[in-house]
């Protein structure tokens, strides 16, 4: 299938585009383990949910890169079925934040606590 005029200019936006969120997740990655590591040197953990942050970082980088990823190939290499897995990941996770700002709204009076020992 041939691409012409305004639609290869289309294709290329969206490949730009993609790339610049496959770095976007590629940085998230780095991070999230950056930031993991460096607070193993410093802090004691005393439960699993004051490390979840970083982890949170890490699953987001991986999520964006995989996505990217389909996006970028699917429109260089025109292919059908990674734009549809593009566009159907991409509802999933428009979906996502509706469900989450909801949650936000919901919840927006319950106050967590950190606590942390330094050394």
């Amino acid at each position: 299938m041939a691409v012409e005029g305004g639609m290869k200019c289309i294709k290329y936006l969206i490949f730009i585009f993609n790339l610049i969120f496959w770095l976007c997740g590629i940085a998230l990655i780095g991070l999230g383990i950056y930031v993991q590591i460096y607070l193993n040197k410093t802090l004691t953990i005393s439960n699993v949910s004051t490390s979840g942050a970083p982890i949170v970082l890490i699953v987001v980088g991986v999520v964006i890169f995989f996505i990217s990823f389909f996006g970028c190939c699917g429109a260089v290499k025109e292919n059908y079925c990674m734009v549809t897995t593009f566009a159907v990941l991409l509802g999933v996770i428009f979906l996502v934040e509706i469900a989450a700002a909801i949650a936000g709204y919901v919840f927006r009076n319950i106050r967590f606590r950190m606590s942390t020992k330094m050394p």
